[in-house]
């Protein structure tokens, strides 16, 4: 898990760029979020040290595309989970933002399709360390690509 801590400093980085996300009420919550990741080698059981990784890393992917999307008034109403927020993203991008966002489906399936098997699924543990970093790759791809827009 120590490898993670990069992944999640760097991931901490991109949302610190951000001028909508930095500047808000909740980047002191997807801060504490990212730390949480960085403190899980003390929980022993590998596999609930596993799970959390993956509850904490998307909690603050979740808070932080709610927070974009709100800032930048990308829809009427707050979203109500990371997928929303992703279809908010795609829907406004081409005329609000003046750029396209076609990765959703992509970030659709990597993240949030694998979030909700674990949170979802009895029994549902994310195998490896490797699946961490994989899903924590994919996290950063998703935030540089999404607050390249504003």
């Amino acid at each position: 898990m120590s490898f993670h801590r990069a992944r999640v400093d760097t991931i901490r980085a991109i949302v610190a760029g951000s001028p909508s996300v930095s500047a808000h009420h909740s980047f002191a919550a997807i801060s504490d979020e990212l730390e949480e990741v960085k403190s899980l080698m003390r929980v022993g059981l590998v596999r609930r040290r596993h799970l959390l990784a993956v509850l904490h890393a998307t909690r603050a992917l979740d808070v932080t595309l709610k927070t974009f999307v709100a800032e930048l008034g990308l829809h009427h109403a707050p979203s109500i989970s990371l997928g929303a927020s992703l279809k908010h993203i795609e829907r406004s991008a081409p005329t609000i933002l003046g750029a396209a966002f076609t990765m959703r489906q992509r970030f659709q399936s990597s993240i949030v399709t694998s979030r909700n098997r674990y949170m979802h699924e009895a029994g549902a543990f994310p195998a490896s360390d490797y699946e961490i970093r994989v899903l924590l790759a994919e996290m950063e791809h998703c935030l540089v690509v999404v607050l390249a827009l504003e």
